[in-house]
Order: C-alpha cells, then sequence, then structure tokens
C-alpha cells in the first residue's frame, strides 16, 4: 500500500465520541472484518464522512473521492478492513493492521514516536451519523487488539481529529511527510504511561514483563519459585537475556519445581553446563539445586514458599522507590535467607526478586500498573512498622 493510501485516513468522522466518558454509550456495538456485501453501506459512511469534513473546514484530506472503492476492496481483500455494527446496522468503517515497524511512513517524522517498533495503527476511519460513542468505541477496540500501543495520523485542518485523539489520551508526535501529497499529516501515539519508560520500551519483551509481570504482586507457588531461580541467574546479566532465555529454563529446570530439582546429581548438573540456552553458569546451577532443598524445608516450615516470603511484611506489599537497589527489608530477608543455607541471594539480589514479585512495591503512580494493582491501598505501607 502506497503512502499516499496509508496516509489519507483519518476521516472527522469521530464527532460521535464521549469525551466525558471515554467510553462507548452503547456496549450493544461490535466490530468484525469487513465483508465484500458491506460495500454499499462503507462506500454510504464514506460520502457521509466527507461531507462533514467539508462542513467542518477539511475540504482537503478526503476531497470529494477518497477513498476510492478499489482501495476499500483491496483492504477487504486483505483483511484488514473493519465495521462496527448494532443489531445488523453498521455504524462505522476503518482499517487496522498490527505489527513490527507495520506502517513504513512512520519510519521517518519531524519529532519522535516514544512507544515499541511494534504497533497498531488505524487509517481511514469514518463513522455514520447514527450512534453515540461510535468512534471511541473502534479506537478503543484497536488499542486493546494491538497491545496497547497504537498509532494514527490526520491532516492539520482535522481540529475534529485532532480534538478526538487527544481526548481519548493520544500524544502528538511530529509530523509525517509523504511523498506523494504536499500536505503534511500530524502524528499521534497511545500507550499507557509506564514507569521507567527508559528502560521498559526498549523492546517488546521487557515492555511486556513490566506491563503483565513485574512488581504485580504475586503469591502463586510456582511464580515465586520461578522468579527466585531467574533472579538469581540474573547477577551479572541483562534482565533481557534472562527473558529470552525464560523457555529454556523452563525446560531444563523441571517447569520450576523445587522437588525436582532438589533431587538433581552431577549427571544433570553436567547437562546443564552443555545447553547453550541457559546461564551456563555451575557455582549458579550448584546453588539452584542446594536452593530448592532448602525452599521444601521452607514448605514445611511455613506451609509454603509463598508464606515464608510474605510473612516478613504481614502479607502487606511496601512502597519503595525505583532508584533504591536495598533496604531493610531484603537486608533482613536476605540475613534469613543465608542463616538457612540459601546461596547467592545477597541483599541487592533479594531486593529485585521481592520488586518483581510485588513484595516490594515500585510502580509510580502514574504508572497505568499502580491503578491496576490497587497500590493507592497500600501507599503508607512501610517496612518495619508494619
Amino acid at each position: 500500500m502506497s503512502g499516499k493510501e496509508d496516509q489519507k485516513a483519518d476521516a472527522g468522522a469521530d464527532y460521535s465520541m464521549d469525551h466525558h466518558s471515554g467510553q462507548p454509550a452503547d456496549a450493544d456495538m461490535v466490530i468484525r472484518r469487513t465483508e465484500e456485501k458491506d460495500l454499499p453501506e462503507v462506500l454510504a459512511i464514506y460520502e457521509h464522512a466527507r461531507s462533514f469534513m467539508r462542513e467542518n473546514g477539511n475540504p482537503r484530506q478526503w476531497g470529494d473521492r477518497w477513498p476510492p472503492e478499489e482501495l476499500i476492496r483491496k483492504d477487504i481483500s486483505l483483511g484488514k478492513s473493519y465495521v462496527c455494527e448494532k443489531k445488523g446496522e453498521i455504524l462505522a468503517t476503518f482499517f487496522y493492521n498490527a505489527g513490527k515497524k507495520v506502517e513504513p511512513t512512520y519510519s521517518v517524522i519531524d519529532g519522535k514516536f516514544t512507544g515499541s517498533d511494534e504497533y497498531g495503527v488505524v487509517h481511514r476511519i469514518a463513522v455514520s451519523g447514527n450512534g453515540h460513542g461510535v468512534g471511541s468505541f473502534c479506537i478503543d477496540w484497536a488499542y486493546l487488539r494491538c497491545g496497547r500501543n497504537l498509532r494514527m495520523d490526520t491532516h492539520p485542518d482535522n481540529k475534529v481529529m485532532q480534538h478526538t485523539l487527544l481526548k481519548n489520551g493520544f500524544r502528538y508526535c511530529g509530523i509525517i511527510h509523504v511523498e506523494e501529497d504536499d500536505d503534511p499529516r500530524y502524528a499521534y501515539e497511545k500507550y499507557p504511561e509506564r514507569c521507567g519508560e527508559e528502560y521498559y520500551l526498549k523492546n517488546v519483551l521487557l515492555t511486556r514483563y513490566h506491563d503483565e509481570e513485574w512488581g504485580k504482586p504475586e503469591h502463586d507457588e510456582q511464580r515465586l519459585y520461578e522468579m527466585f531461580v531467574l533472579e538469581l541467574f540474573q547477577a551479572g546479566v541483562s534482565w533481557e537475556l534472562l527473558l529470552r532465555k525464560r523457555e529454556n529454563f523452563r525446560r531444563d529446570f523441571d517447569g520450576f519445581d523445587p522437588v525436582k530439582i532438589a533431587a538433581y546429581g552431577p549427571e544433570k548438573v553436567g547437562e546443564l553446563m552443555q545447553d547453550p540456552g541457559i546461564i551456563r553458569n555451575r557455582r549458579k546451577i550448584e546453588a539452584a539445586i542446594g536452593n530448592a532443598k532448602v525452599v521444601l524445608k521452607l514448605r514445611e516450615e511455613f506451609g509454603s514458599f509463598s508464606e515464608y516470603l510474605w510473612h516478613f511484611t504481614g502479607g502487606k506489599s511496601i512502597l519503595e522507590g525505583m532508584s533504591v537497589t536495598r533496604n531493610q527489608l531484603s537486608d533482613d530477608v536476605a540475613k534469613d535467607m543465608k542463616k538457612r543455607g540459601i546461596r547467592f541471594a545477597g541483599s541487592v539480589t533479594v531486593f529485585s526478586f521481592l520488586q518483581a514479585v510485588g513484595i516490594i512495591y515500585s510502580h509510580e503512580p502514574k504508572c497505568f500498573c499502580y491503578e491496576r494493582d490497587g497500590a493507592e491501598s497500600f501507599r503508607d505501607n512501610r517496612y518495619p512498622s508494619i
């Protein structure tokens, strides 16, 4: 698809959005792929959008003919065209695609996209005159479907769309230049605000780890022990490398089952040392085996590894800033672990582990995870006072 085809995209027909709630007013709306039989209704919606843009000071973006029928047919054949309907009536249509660097014209911008290079894109969005909140519904659908990293662009004259995007949490990023068109396009991007963006947005793997795992208060035995073993191996290497090797660790360490790991002998150690898919450090491998035996004893004493870890804070998460690398809690836990025979678990390693599983909570209030995890409820928790 050419740059011109991709850039002549964003109809100003998103005027039906509910700017107060940011949500569709009608939950009966659904989105599906466009079918050939939908073409007459889709063409009628685009005609309505062109009229709306002309009436609202934006006659240049789509003119009298954009998008042409052949382009819409192409979108349908590629499975990239979607419609929003309610009880059989089509209320909106748009182009959607997602992937790594999926929009070639976004590779050059007078400004900067901040999110990762894997994102979704919405073009040619147009809404009929019926329904309330249809545009918001479509944009939110695309935002969630692409993994919360969505990019859109619009014409400088399209004040309605610019207002719509900003109201829906998009950030202005800069100007896109299109070779076939002298008119610039304003580029926008929406992704959740995160703490430590300069680190976590380096790649998709780190971003997903931040969004889905890091700092989330964890009580599951398998998940806790997996993170404990990975933190042991992380010392001296990047966490990104550990994440890339994670599935290999899961395979080689029997799904991080401490019962099985505790039974490993010299032959198993030799096998692990031959696998380039993990961190081949004999001392760490042997420490993981010895630590598994201690964890089994902790289960006998406390009922579970989870109960042991959380008993230090009375089952509560405590807040700590991201700039800290150790504190009194990690000192105390590391000291207790060492006394029990756990190796490679100094205070810095323990602090990182406790952060990862949410016992020490370090997501910042601006981060979307803070609200998701209900962190406001334990913002005053401090160790050792709790």
